[in-house]
């Protein structure tokens, strides 16, 4: 806590520190240039502030990695403690000053003096450290058989101001009022003999929270545990009318088995004394109570405060445990410039702190993480959560604890945070995400409508301008789904038949259809989820209506460059890519590439996932030129973000540089790309089951079979835990690992998993598309080894036309089935019709 006003201990030791300056006793000549000596003020500024025994530990925690600094500031800091001697000096510039501190210091007993002396019913045993009125002293009960040990806080003579001596009397009540297992409990009090009150509370043999999660590697989830504690205690002081004040790392303890004691309500607020029996107890304007690195802005400028108030701290220490780092760089600040920064400038958002950070491994290590991964976690919600904590204004932040305690606990679920901009998408994202091994199912698509509906019935019922109107709106989606969804209860309808979750979906769909035409942009995201799901579940014919609809909708109401638009360009145009029209996916893909570069520019993450879709259709479509340079100009924007999605992209410019023939670089790529997905997904992860399956593939074509197989089977369960059958991802890896094992010799093993895949694309895809010609292939593969030969040749000539006629004759995948071929004619004696081919 720092006293900033007629503090006459304070002025003692300005006095010292400015004697020490001008008397050059540190390192300040003209070597040193005043931003590292701002630095070095700052860090001793904010040490004095501490009780003596942790100046040394705190300096050397802000001084990492510069031993000179380090050096330096504890030079000050020696000298401090050690200069009366170097005041006689000075005597003729501060005599006066000096004069009235020596006749109070004179008057003030030394804090040695109180050790083996004896308070009621306490003996003091040893000094524990200074609080802002006066001094703290461990001590034990020595009138009871019981062994009681203690903490008593006593006020120091000559600080024993009326308005001190009130705000102890506060202090002692909000304590006796106060009875939680997470706050230092009172246990006595009285008045010494010459009359100074005190107070023996609960001893606390702890450490700072923040040292404390250090010092054991907590993982983020684990901090967020400890701090939630902190939160519902300091919940439980708002409940009683009490705001701390001071929350900080050194009043908030962490004892060796993990459990939390906020300390010192010493400075504490009452909003409402008179349910203590006390007359408000004002603080003068040249006297505010705070701690600065820790105090939110109506501290700062003298304004009132409220529980609010605490919920800024907590964002600090929230900052601090997640990343590390403060909210605001004020290392090479005086304490009046740090002030308005707090006051003035806007925090950056925690994950950009942690990416301008000089060395992120030690952070993220002491997280049992790393650094791309902690940037991931930080990244999103999280930094909402933080910065709304944060808000300069105190009626934007949470206004209780118990309100942050509830967004964290939505971010550990994956469900919207409040903290953030609440739209639709947003919603969809968040539950995709807590629903990603049941998404595939028609039953998680039916909880992203009831998601959605939510979304809209709260946004549109909250509309102040307009509140009737807005009701009405809120109640007729309300009234849309309810009927939706009752469609399939037979308890509602008796005579109705148990619909499929599968079948409500389509009954929802068709209702949405002809409802909400006084809401066509509510309609049109209503359209585009159901257009995502259905797409999600390969309905493909489903799906591109509702997004066609939705994109009509939003250039009518949104205009032609809102980023909404390019956002459905991109699903509809991926779809279109998945189904083989890839004219037209390119134009909606390069329409969605200029939307986002001109609203976010050429090095951001939205521009480079396109980029990449890009690139994957050019991979499509054997342009295999530009895919690598789209591929390599995505990389280069994800990394430089440290953007994890650069995983993905990894993994698909590996699919391509396999497909080249240059199968040592892609292994390296798929292999960089699993490194990087461990770091920082869970093995349950679609996008990592494609880096196995290409890894799979890459070594089945260097002839590593057995390991091959490893990684097509870590695959195919992958699919398997997430999709439902018949999904046309479980047949991919139906197929690669069919082919895998057809080249083992094992085709009764091959031979049903290569038709499955076949019948999933065939029920899913065109006729003409690729995959099932290349299906076909793999199956005529087995024949060949089971001697079938004219089916096998009868197949892979089809096969071949097709797809030299779609590709040309360069494709990898005319290749590989002119690979087939050769095979077959390699193993059956040949025919005429063997002998063109092989003349060709």
């Amino acid at each position: 806590m720092i006293l900033v006003g007629n503090s006459l201990t304070a002025a003692f030791v300005f006095l010292i520190y400015h004697t020490l300056l001008s008397c050059h006793w540190v390192n300040t000549d003209l070597a040193m240039d005043k931003k590292r000596w701002k630095k070095i003020s700052h860090i001793f500024d904010l040490a004095l502030t501490l009780p003596q025994n942790r100046r040394t530990s705190y300096i050397r925690s802000l001084c990492t990695g510069d031993a000179e600094l380090q050096q330096e500031v504890l030079s000050l800091l020696a000298s401090v403690e050690e200069s009366g001697r170097m005041l006689n000096d000075h005597l003729h510039k501060n005599q006066a000053l000096l004069q009235e501190l020596i006749q109070h210091l004179e008057q003030e007993p030394p804090s040695r003096s109180l050790i083996d002396t004896t308070l009621g019913q306490w003996h003091i045993t040893n000094h524990l450290g200074y609080g802002g009125m006066g001094d703290v002293y461990q001590v034990k009960r020595c009138d009871s058989d019981i062994h009681q040990r203690g903490a008593l806080k006593i006020i120091r003579r000559g600080l024993d101001t009326p308005e001190n001596l009130r705000r102890f009397r506060v202090e002692k009540q909000i304590l006796a009022g106060l009875h939680h297992p997470n706050m230092a409990n009172l246990i006595d009090s009285g008045i010494s003999g010459d009359g100074l009150p005190y107070l023996v509370m609960e001893l606390i043999e702890g450490v700072p929270i923040d040292q404390f999660c250090d010092q054991h590697n907590l993982t983020i989830s684990e901090r967020l545990d400890l701090f939630k504690t902190v939160c519902h205690a300091v919940q439980y002081a708002h409940k009683n009318l009490v705001v701390h004040r001071d929350l900080k790392p050194e009043n908030i303890l962490v004892t060796d088995d993990g459990h939390v004691k906020i300390l010192d309500f010493g400075i504490a607020k009452l909003l409402d004394p008179d349910l203590y029996g006390l007359s408000t107890v004002k603080t003068s304007a040249s006297m505010r109570l705070m701690s600065l690195d820790y105090a939110a802005p109506e501290q700062i400028s003298g304004q009132p405060v409220t529980t609010s108030t605490d919920v800024y701290a907590l964002g600090v220490l929230l900052h601090n445990l997640v990343t590390g780092l403060h909210p605001y760089d004020l290392s090479d600040k005086t304490f009046r410039a740090a002030e308005q920064v707090v006051l003035c400038n806007l925090p950056s958002l925690p994950s950009h702190r942690l990416k301008k950070a000089d060395d992120l491994s030690p952070i993220a290590s002491s997280r049992n993480t790393r650094p791309a991964k902690l940037i991931h976690t930080v990244r999103g919600d999280l930094d909402a959560i933080i910065l709304k904590a944060l808000n300069k204004e105190a009626d934007r932040r949470y206004s209780y604890a118990i309100q942050l305690v509830e967004d964290l606990s939505r971010f550990e679920t994956n469900k919207p945070v409040t903290a953030r901009l609440q739209t639709s998408r947003y919603h969809v994202t968040k539950f995709l995400i807590r629903h990603k091994k049941r998404i595939a199912t028609a039953g998680a698509a039916l909880l992203i409508i009831i998601a959605l509906t939510s979304f809209y019935t709260v946004q549109l019922a909250h509309e102040r301008n307009e509140a009737r109107l807005e009701a009405q709106k809120a109640a007729q989606v309300k009234n849309l789904m309810v009927d939706i969804f009752q469609s399939g209860d037979p308890f509602h309808e008796p005579d109705a038949k148990n619909l499929s979750m599968s079948e409500v979906l389509d009954q929802g769909t068709k209702r949405i259809a002809s409802s909400l035409e006084d809401q066509p942009l509510i309609k049109a995201d209503l359209q585009e989820a159901l257009g995502g799901v259905y797409s999600g579940l390969v309905r493909y014919a489903k799906a591109e209506p509702l997004l066609r609809n939705a994109l009509e909708v939003y250039q009518q109401e949104l205009g032609a460059n809102h980023p909404q638009i390019a956002d459905v360009s991109h699903s509809l145009g991926f779809l279109l890519m998945r189904r083989g029209h890839y004219s037209e996916a390119e134009t909606l893909f390069e329409r969605a590439r200029d939307i986002y570069e001109d609203h976010y520019g050429d090095e951001d993450p939205h521009y480079a996932y396109v980029v990449r879709t890009l690139a994957f259709l050019y991979s499509e479509t054997n342009r295999t030129g530009q895919a690598l340079a789209n591929y390599k100009r995505a990389i280069k924007i994800y990394v430089k973000n440290n953007d994890p999605d650069v995983a993905e992209t990894l993994t698909d410019m590996g699919y391509l540089l396999m497909d080249l023939g240059r199968l040592g670089e892609a292994q390296m790529n798929l292999q960089q790309a699993i490194a990087l997905f461990n770091k920082y997904e869970d093995e349950s992860n679609i996008e990592i089951a494609n880096a196995y399956t290409g890894l799979g593939q890459v070594l089945h074509l260097r002839g590593a079979l057995l390991e091959a197989e490893i990684y097509h089977r870590k695959a195919l369960r992958i699919r398997l835990e997430i999709f439902e059958p018949g999904h046309t991802h479980i047949a991919s890896s139906q197929l690669r690992l069919g082919w895998l094992l057809i080249d083992q010799g094992r085709f009764k093993e091959a031979v049903p998993l290569v038709q499955k895949a076949y019948k999933s694309f065939i029920n899913h895809l065109p006729p003409d598309h690729w995959k099932v010609a290349a299906t076909e292939g793999v199956l005529a593969l087995a024949w060949i080894g089971q001697g079938k030969f004219q089916q096998a040749e009868r197949t892979l000539l089809n096969t071949h036309t097709a797809l030299k006629e779609q590709f040309g004759p360069d494709d990898w995948r005319t290749r590989r089935t002119q690979q087939a071929l050769d095979k077959l004619y390699t193993v059956w004696p040949s025919p005429q019709q063997a002998q063109n081919f092989l003349e060709e």
